[in-house]
């Protein structure tokens, strides 16, 4: 447990350049790391209906 890894994402789209990937009780999940083009950062999680402030 614990351990994690950031990729290039198998999509390669400039909205979701990365994964990160976690090791967690044994089960691996893959959790897309997003670009906000307006604020110039990155986020966790697909996209919501709220907008990320």
């Amino acid at each position: 447990d614990g351990t994690f890894l950031v990729r290039y994402s198998s999509s390669q789209n400039d909205r979701q350049p990365y994964t990160l990937v976690v090791l967690y009780r044994q089960n691996v999940y893959n959790i897309p790391v997003r670009f906000l083009e307006d604020s110039q950062q990155y986020a966790l999680g697909k996209e919501g209906k709220k907008t990320e402030e």
